[in-house]
């Protein structure tokens, strides 16, 4: 049986608990501010389950969702927006989730889909609360779904870092380094790049240097480690923290990154900075400020034409320096 809820049909409206049975496509804004709404139970045969845009969009007393067994589950952008009382949320099938679908359930702390998992970028952004994922890890996975789940830990409920010898779950290690490349501040991911960042900084610097000279032996590490990303530039692994740490290449965002975590690592204070159309870094070395371009000075030989440059400096020489802002 199809089952279709339309647009609006229960919005804003008293109702406190769904029973559907078969497959169903539940059209926008059908539930939405149902605010007493908190069970949704999903029954029968259903190969297909459509969820549309803002569905159930503040369903704030929402505690409980439940579809069938390896059923096709569709949910579009803002689906489940803003449902804060959602702790748990289980696919046992296929699931296709759009950008920004679960953005705002505070309290969401474990997700299950047990089947192929196709996760948009941002689908459970900023998910503060969320520290276990269980997925099919023969699969692929885009894991910028879970940017800015910071408290994001486990996968299968196994720790994804070990933070007593600093490595990655051997079980786990090739599917996150595969699929979770390019994702931003995700829990695990964080502690992975930190510990990358203190590991060169421990064997390209010593105690015996200068900061002078460690600033230029990690300016170093980086031009000798990526080239310019010319083919595919607007890839996010491409412009994140873990961009130099992860890849061969990078752009502007990912040298000026990953140079500022190296230099924090060292001691040295630094600003991420940027302009309209490029990215790259002030340090600051005993009083002064200098600003060091490391994208710029890589090249078949390292060059240092754009290492500890002055405010008046860098912006008289080119129209992609000449204004800036920083990034804390």
């Amino acid at each position: 049986k199809n089952i279709t809820i339309e647009r609006n049909m229960f919005e804003n409206t008293g109702i406190e608990e769904i029973t559907l049975h078969g497959s169903c496509n539940i059209e926008e804004k059908s539930f939405s501010e149902c605010e007493n709404l908190k069970k949704i139970t999903i029954t029968g045969d259903s190969e297909n389950i459509k969820i549309a845009n803002q569905a159930f969009l503040n369903c704030t007393a929402l505690e409980e969702i439940s579809f069938p067994d390896n059923s096709d589950v569709m949910i579009n952008t803002m689906a489940f927006r803003n449902c804060i009382s959602l702790k748990n949320f289980t696919i046992s099938g296929n699931a296709a989730i759009m950008a920004n679908a679960f953005r705002y359930c505070d309290n969401l702390e474990t997700i299950s889909i047990s089947g192929n998992a196709q996760l948009s970028t941002n689908a459970f952004l900023d998910n503060k609360a969320l520290t276990n994922i269980f997925v099919n890890t023969n699969n692929t996975l885009d894991g910028s779904a879970f940017n800015g789940c910071s408290n994001l830990m486990n996968i299968n409920s196994i720790t994804a870092f070990n933070s007593q010898n600093n490595t990655l779950a051997p079980e786990l290690e090739s599917f996150i380094l595969n699929n979770f490349n390019g994702s931003e501040n995700v829990g695990f991911i964080n502690l992975y790049i930190q510990s990358q960042a203190d590991k060169i900084v421990s064997e390209y610097t010593n105690d015996n240097m200068s900061d002078i000279q460690k600033a230029k032996a990690l300016h170093d590490w980086i031009c000798n480690k990526v080239y310019f990303e010319h083919e595919d530039p607007d890839n996010p692994k491409t412009q994140n923290d873990g961009s130099v740490f992860m890849n061969d290449s990078t752009i502007c965002e990912g040298y000026a990154k990953g140079y500022d975590l190296l230099l924090k690592a060292a001691g040295i204070e630094s600003l991420y900075v940027h302009s309209s159309s490029h990215a790259w870094n002030i340090i600051k070395l005993g009083n002064q400020y200098f600003h060091v371009d490391t994208t710029w000075d890589d090249g078949d030989n390292i060059s240092y034409e754009w290492f500890l440059k002055s405010d008046s400096e860098i912006s008289s020489e080119t129209s992609s320096h000449s204004k800036w802002s920083a990034a804390m």
